[in-house]
């Protein structure tokens, strides 16, 4: 499917939809004609096992059904995140039960692997070193076990883009200190190294595969990991009046690469965007954010 083609032959559910993520990809699978069913704690609460039977109902016409719906620490308020994203992922698969032909994209993250000097690939040791990370593989493992040949997940690196809220440390939360007159933060003398791939690339790879069908698991990567250095030179491109603050680093440098041989496979002949290029488009955005006409 050619980088806009419209699809008109499936119905997509999107649960977790008005995070960054979801409600990107709603966005970009309607512009591409596709049918597209947004799902969130407004339809129902996934912590809670009486929303089973409303989105039992959301999915039954659906051939498809992209979940990025997680509870990271810093969002979790009345219990632990651990529980809560256990819970989520329980009743998400609890109604599934009722669409049994239906083709499950499930968000993960390159978390899953170990944090390590390497480069990594999709046969790479899984060896997650949080919670976060050992969340996600627990995820992944019940899809392989209970809903084998119709899933497909992708993890993704370091995703950025407008209205990432998350700030984490990286593209975003360089540019939003740089915006604020702050200084752009970072540990050591930023030489991490770590892949970030462009929402815009994201969605794309998620019309692609709703449009062909499940394909195993998959890095979705940039293939190229730049310095935090790196990256917040690109931004202080876009802001020279800002400054770089090197912390006290406390933790070791990691150097984490990817091939994404199986992306570019899917891609075929459509390439993903710079980094240059992605965040000349993310300071051109948030500018406009931050100084509404």
């Amino acid at each position: 499917m050619p980088h806009g083609q419209q699809v008109f032959n499936v119905s997509v559910v999107v649960v977790g939809a008005r995070g960054f993520l979801g409600s990107a990809i709603c966005h970009a699978l309607g512009e591409r004609g596709i049918s597209v069913k947004p799902f969130s704690r407004l339809d129902g609460d996934l912590t809670d096992q009486r929303t089973i039977p409303y989105l039992r109902d959301a999915l039954c016409a659906a051939t498809c059904v992209v979940f990025c719906a997680a509870i990271t620490p810093d969002r979790a308020k009345d219990a632990d995140p651990i529980t809560q994203n256990v819970t989520m992922f329980d009743t998400f698969c609890k109604a599934l039960e009722y669409s049994p032909d239906i083709h499950v994209v499930y968000l993960s993250s390159d978390s899953v692997y170990a944090l390590a000097n390497d480069v990594y690939d999709e046969d790479s040791l899984t060896q997650p070193r949080d919670d976060y990370g050992r969340m996600h593989l627990e995820r992944e493992q019940r899809l392989e076990r209970e809903f084998p040949g119709r899933f497909t997940v992708l993890r993704l690196t370091q995703v950025y883009g407008p209205g990432d809220s998350h700030n984490a440390y990286g593209p975003c939360r360089f540019i939003r200190q740089a915006l604020t007159d702050e200084p752009i933060a970072l540990f050591g003398s930023g030489e991490d190294c770590r892949d970030h791939i462009w929402i815009g690339d994201v969605c794309l790879v998620i019309a692609l595969v709703v449009a062909r069908g499940p394909v195993g698991r998959m890095n979705v990567a940039a293939g190229h990991s730049p310095s935090f250095m790196d990256v917040a030179q690109l931004a202080l491109a876009h802001f020279p009046a800002a400054q770089i603050f090197e912390r006290e680093r406390r933790m070791p440098c990691f150097k984490k690469r990817f091939r994404n041989a199986r992306l570019r496979t899917l891609l075929e002949d459509t390439r993903l965007t710079d980094i240059n290029k992605g965040i000349e488009l993310l300071a051109t955005a948030m500018r406009a954010e931050s100084n509404p006409l």
